[in-house]
């Protein structure tokens, strides 16, 4: 955790050297207060990183889904016992690369292809509930 100045720009970074070899950083940031929206947030470059919607433990009980192939090269197919309403495939450092909102369906097949071989996280909304499993492309 760390202050922000009242106003002006600010960098979070770490140095390399402080890093263990083959180590991967994933990130997020909750900004609040004087700096949370600033108005020339596009002019400096900045990248805005959403706090997701809350999780908890309990949503992950009465849901769930299957995943296959996995791993997988092309294609894979969600199916599910409940109603899947957004399919969001996400980076190893949180960015969507796909996104499918608007469902109303227990199986979803979704073409891959256009995606590199790298691991992937698919999150599956089920309307309040949410699920994630992880997905391994391979070429």
């Amino acid at each position: 955790m760390m202050d922000l100045p009242l106003s002006g720009n600010f960098s979070v970074s770490v140095p390399s050297s402080s890093l263990t070899a083959g180590l991967i950083i994933q990130y997020g940031f909750v900004i609040n207060g004087i700096n949370a929206n600033p108005t020339n947030e596009a002019a400096l470059g900045s990248k805005v990183i959403t706090k997701p919607s809350t999780v908890g433990i309990n949503d992950f009980n009465d849901v769930s889904f299957s995943l296959y192939p996995n791993p997988t090269n092309n294609e894979t197919t969600i199916s599910s016992n409940n109603n899947i309403s957004e399919l969001i495939v996400r980076d190893v450092l949180g960015e969507t690369v796909l996104n499918f909102n608007n469902l109303s369906c227990k199986t979803k097949k979704i073409d891959l292809s256009k995606l590199s071989a790298n691991f992937y996280f698919i999150e599956v909304h089920f309307n309040n509930k949410i699920d994630i499993k992880k997905l391994i492309i391979v070429k």
